[in-house]
């Protein structure tokens, strides 16, 4: 089975998922998907978007606004981002390292826009 590509709105909560079509077929590619919620926001112009790879359940998400990368991250990665961020920070002084320099890489990846994809699931 392929990914299915779809929109996610992160400003509601819980988020709103919805099909990308485009001339009456599901997207199966990551970077078509992007440019078209760019190009199109689907009712969505002032929202938080993100595009996420489904085969049910989902298993990667890219962000659509401009910061940073447009990569294709695998939900596996934002899951532990996300535990890792709720953390204190004194409990594991190089976890929050690392999660601290893969944040600033990836900068459209917030804390609360993690919490909102994944914590709805």
């Amino acid at each position: 089975m392929s990914t299915v590509w779809r929109g996610i709105c992160l400003s509601h909560d819980p988020h709103i998922e919805f099909d990308l079509i485009v001339d009456g077929h599901e997207i199966h590619d990551a970077q078509t998907a992007v440019d078209l919620l760019r190009a199109d926001p689907h009712g969505h112009p002032s929202c938080d978007l993100v595009v996420g790879g489904f085969s049910y359940p989902l298993i990667a998400a890219a962000c659509v606004c401009g910061l940073g990368s447009k990569r294709v991250i695998d939900v596996t990665t934002l899951r532990v981002i996300n535990q890792a961020l709720k953390l204190e920070a004194s409990w594991a002084p190089m976890l929050n390292t690392a999660v601290s320099e893969w944040t600033r890489r990836n900068p459209c990846w917030t804390k609360e826009k993690l919490s909102r994809l994944l914590e709805t699931e």
